[in-house]
């Protein structure tokens, strides 16, 4: 089967990736990418991973096969993948930053720790981290156990470190500018003093873990109010805890939502589980955006871990995205779904469509996208999600459409699996489903350009 449009251009952008982590001296531009000052708020843990080969029993013990430690947090794991992506690129300079709260106890050191994070971003020379020390109180821990048996895992966490307030997200955010000033100026971006951040080339991009929601949602409404090119900036909110007050707040201005479904319950069933996420998406958006609900514009991922991944969005959703189908005209719909393609990729369909909001004026359409072929040795699946949301974020970054940002997401995540960390797991990714013939293809274009 022919590849279509959109096949042809996911793997026109895959192979210039390719090229371009072959060959960092002679970078070529992605010329769809719209270059964006791209900020992470979230916590930082140590992360203690042991592998067991099969649940705890209840009052038992049982030995652990491997141990791996390692720092770890949501929007940390996600910034260093995003970080190797964007150094994919071309040479030009796109400002990467991260807030925390670090503990300052006796386990280590917050400075240590935010070196640790500067030099796991190894790639990418412009990553910028600003913190809050918090006195007496050591880094937050959390001990994940991988199941062996059943690919799951369960994770107990320590968390003492108190999250960033409102106005020390207004101090970290005044300390971001003035480190970009300090930023090598060799790009070809303009940068005018303490606001160069806020050139006209560039766009604010905000990811949100979801911790202090209300804080957080303060600032964000703040930074808008108060800059006007802060009200076209774009908004991304891992929404792992519904339990958190103000999640619903920040759900209703951000513009990428994601969540996730274990299909706990459905014994493995993908079409209960499918069918379960739809039902749950239905009572979502039917609700009052801020009380639940979600704004119209919104686009939703919904990670299904070895099952893929679902996508819903609106006809009013801000990224490129197919055709709405209506209901009872399914001859009208986009050939977005990469089913049939020639590629290693995840293949993807549409899943099913219906109105949300109170009024049921919106037409919502769901597309679900399959994992990434061939993972059956997976090593590690702690951070798998964190990688699924890079993906995403760099390929809507890139003007990729929200359908191909969800095949990207899963096959980086799916690549991860097969790794422990996430160093080089954007170029593996590439190599895995581009194939050997692809690969010698891209070697030979860069032999003939030296």
């Amino acid at each position: 089967m022919a590849d279509s449009p959109q096949q042809t251009t996911l793997l026109a952008f895959l192979k210039t990736n390719l090229k371009n982590l072959s060959n960092p001296g002679g970078l070529q531009p992605i010329q769809s990418f719209h270059p964006f000052a791209t900020t992470g708020i979230g916590a930082i843990f140590k992360d203690i991973i042991l592998t067991i080969p099969s649940a705890i029993p209840s009052d038992g013990k049982i030995a652990a096969s491997s141990k791996c430690t390692r720092i770890g947090g949501n929007v940390f794991n996600s910034f260093q993948v995003l970080a190797s992506m964007l150094f994919s690129l071309n040479k030009e300079t796109y400002p990467l930053g991260m807030s925390f709260a670090l503990g300052e106890g006796t386990d280590e050191k917050a400075s240590a720790v935010a070196e640790k994070i500067r030099k796991a971003c190894w790639c990418y020379r412009d990553a910028i981290v600003n913190y809050v020390e918090r006195e007496g109180v050591d880094l937050a821990t959390a001990w994940v156990f991988e199941n062996q048996a059943n690919g799951g895992r369960s994770i107990v966490s320590l968390n003492q470190v108190a999250d960033l307030t409102f106005k020390e997200l207004l101090d970290l955010t005044s300390k971001y500018n003035l480190a970009l000033d300090d930023i090598d100026k060799s790009g070809s971006l303009e940068y005018d003093g303490d606001e160069s951040y806020r050139d006209v080339t560039l766009s604010w991009w905000c990811h949100i873990e979801g911790r202090n929601c209300l804080g957080v949602y303060k600032y964000l409404l703040h930074s808008k109010s108060v800059d006007p090119l802060d009200q076209n900036a774009f908004f991304s909110l891992d929404a792992e805890n519904y339990t958190r007050p103000g999640v619903f707040e920040l759900q209703g201005i951000s513009d990428v939502i994601f969540t996730s479904d274990n299909g706990e319950g459905y014994e493995g069933n993908r079409d209960l589980i499918l069918d379960g996420v739809l039902q749950k998406m239905m009572l979502m958006l039917a609700k009052e955006k801020g009380q639940g609900g979600v704004n119209k514009s919104s686009v939703i991922y919904v990670t299904l871990g070895k099952y893929g991944c679902v996508v819903g969005y609106t006809a009013n959703c801000r990224f490129k995205h197919p055709k709405i189908q209506i209901p009872g005209f399914e001859d009208d719909i986009s050939t977005a779904a990469t089913a049939g393609t020639s590629l290693n990729l995840p293949s993807s369909r549409v899943l099913g469509s219906f109105r949300g909001g109170v009024d049921r004026a919106e037409l919502w359409q769901f597309f679900e996208i399959g994992a990434l072929p061939g993972c059956t040795d997976v090593v590690e699946t702690v951070g798998a999600g964190d990688t699924f949301i890079a993906a995403v974020i760099f390929a809507l970054q890139c003007e990729l459409g929200v359908v191909e940002a969800g095949v990207l997401g899963n096959m980086v995540a799916g690549t991860k699996c097969l790794q422990i960390g996430f160093e080089h797991v954007w170029k593996r990714a590439l190599e895995r489903v581009l194939g050997e013939a692809v690969k010698q293809e891209v070697k030979q274009e860069r032999d003939e350009s030296i």
